[in-house]
């Protein structure tokens, strides 16, 4: 008999042996397979949120440039909003002539014509952005009012440049001169470029 319990006990042994062999394969099995996915979607996840940290700190970084540049435009707001009137964005200058009637008319003089000469101007300017456009002034008025004329003219918000003036030796019954004056104004050479 002691044969018979020796057998029963190593069959029992290997059986508990091999149970517990089966036991910690399946356990293995499943550890594997339920936990493998979730650290897959764990690394994945830290990923994600790698590349958000820095789309975050991207955005932080415009909205930031973009309040500086809220900032500083507040601070040159009117002198934006009247760029069309220094440069004309169309080539559409009757803002300007009414301007300069204005300014003739307040300083004494009569406007008689004006002439914009289409861009053809001796005045060299080195810039790509903008370009030279002649415009060429008649105007009757005393000549002691010429240097209030002057001033007026400069003073205006899109910087002519008196180039010339000529004038009549002759006064009318009034005792007014014909004066030619030539300003040089300028314009935005790539309109389209400029606003883009």
């Amino acid at each position: 008999m002691a044969v018979d319990e020796v057998e029963i006990i190593q069959t029992k042994k290997k059986q508990v042996f091999t149970v517990g062999l089966l036991t910690a394969f399946v356990l293995l099995v499943l550890i594997v397979g339920a936990i493998r996915p979730s650290i897959a979607t764990i690394v994945k996840l830290r990923e994600d949120i790698d590349k958000k940290g820095v789309l975050l700190e991207d955005l932080t970084d415009k909205i930031n440039t973009i309040a500086g540049l809220n900032i500083q435009y507040k601070d040159v707001e009117t002198r934006a909003k009247e760029i069309s009137l220094v440069y004309p964005d169309s080539g559409d200058f009757s803002l300007v002539m009414a301007n300069i009637e204005e300014v003739a008319n307040r300083s004494g003089f009569e406007l008689s014509s004006i002439n914009f000469n289409g861009g053809s101007s001796e005045y060299e300017i080195k810039s790509e952005l903008f370009q030279a456009e002649a415009v060429s002034l008649n105007v009757v008025g005393s000549k002691s009012d010429l240097p209030n004329l002057m001033k007026n003219l400069e003073a205006m918000p899109m910087f002519p440049v008196i180039d010339r003036i000529g004038f009549a030796n002759d006064p009318d019954e009034n005792g007014n001169i014909d004066f030619n004056i030539s300003l040089i104004l300028f314009q935005i050479h790539d309109r389209e470029d400029f606003y883009q």
